[in-house]
């Protein structure tokens, strides 16, 4: 029992020395471009989406913001929902959104293994993953457009040039980012243990051995599946193992990528054990798991979508 908890708490740890560092920087630089006024410059790119989904100026920073560091975004977010700038409504359409400027973003890490590893099918792979998470936020921003209703002549306000008070600004987005910070802390060492404890007994591992088990009745070949379940360990390892198949015939350019698609809705499952600290850490339990199983399963769904379509081109 103890052997477990002392792995339990070295495996929290190990998360949280990666992510708390970079939460704390991105509370700070939210708080700052808060505080600093530049909301409203910094938003023509989000306008697009807030003008669509029928949401608040606040809402356009953080989308714009998604677009460098989707983290931040969300932090943002959370912290206007704190100090009453947006309802829980709004929240989520907004969050959602995140999709795509989240996809897009991992272009330079993604996209140059999977060139080195498929070549220009690997373009062609990545070109579909940006689809996916922008058919996601057009669908949550037109959703957005059903369900929030604003006035948007009594939005449609002068904007002033206030000077800003850098000194002032500048305490009081410490003042924030030290509040904010312990509160989303709280609650992301609370779930980084219980997923820590979920990790150690097993049970993610149980759920891939159980997929493995029961995917065989599949109409995919064995190749296929064996790309498939290797994106659930390790996406790099299933991005080579279809390049070198690729390349030696053994499969061919569609069945790979849907192999590739195909895994990336079988790693959903597994990437929750990561997922669950992040979006519980931002937004709190409720919230937070409401958000992270919404997305996923927007994801998951069109991400089956685009597998049926292939599958009916290729037979």
């Amino acid at each position: 029992m103890m052997e477990l908890i002392l792995s339990t708490l070295e495996l929290s740890l190990i998360f949280l020395k990666y992510s708390v560092p970079g939460l704390i920087v991105g509370v700070f630089v939210a708080e700052i471009l808060i505080e600093f006024g530049i909301i409203g410059k910094m938003s023509f790119i989000g306008n697009i989406f807030i003008k669509l989904a029928n949401l608040p100026e606040e809402c356009g920073i953080a989308i714009t913001t998604a677009f460098i560091d989707p983290r931040t975004a969300n932090i943002m977010l959370a912290d206007f929902y704190r100090n009453g700038a947006i309802d829980k409504k709004e929240l989520y359409i907004a969050s959602l959104i995140d999709a795509f400027p989240a996809m897009l973003r991992h272009w330079d890490s993604v996209l140059p293994v999977l060139l080195a590893t498929l070549g220009n099918w690997g373009l062609i792979y990545f070109f579909i993953l940006v689809l996916i998470g922008l058919l996601q936020t057009l669908f949550f921003a037109l959703l957005g457009k059903a369900l929030i209703k604003r006035n948007t002549k009594a939005s449609n306000k002068k904007k002033q040039n206030i000077k800003v008070n850098y000194k002032h600004a500048l305490k009081n987005a410490l003042k924030k980012t030290i509040k904010n910070s312990s509160q989303i802390l709280k609650t992301m060492i609370i779930a980084s243990i219980l997923t820590s404890f979920l990790i150690e007994i097993g049970i993610f591992d149980y759920l891939t051995n159980f997929i493995k088990n029961y995917i065989g009745f599949l109409p995919f070949s064995t190749e296929e599946l064996t790309i498939s379940i290797t994106s659930m360990i390790n996406a790099i390892a299933s991005y080579t193992m279809a390049g070198a198949m690729l390349k030696e015939g053994t499969i061919d350019a569609f069945r790979a990528i849907r192999a590739l698609l195909f895994g990336s809705i079988l790693s959903s499952i597994t990437m929750i054990r990561w997922l669950i600290p992040y979006y519980v850490g931002i937004y709190g339990f409720k919230d937070g798991t409401n958000l992270m199983l919404i997305s996923t399963l927007a994801r998951v769904f069109i991400t089956i979508l685009f597998v049926a379509l292939i599958s009916i081109f290729v037979g």
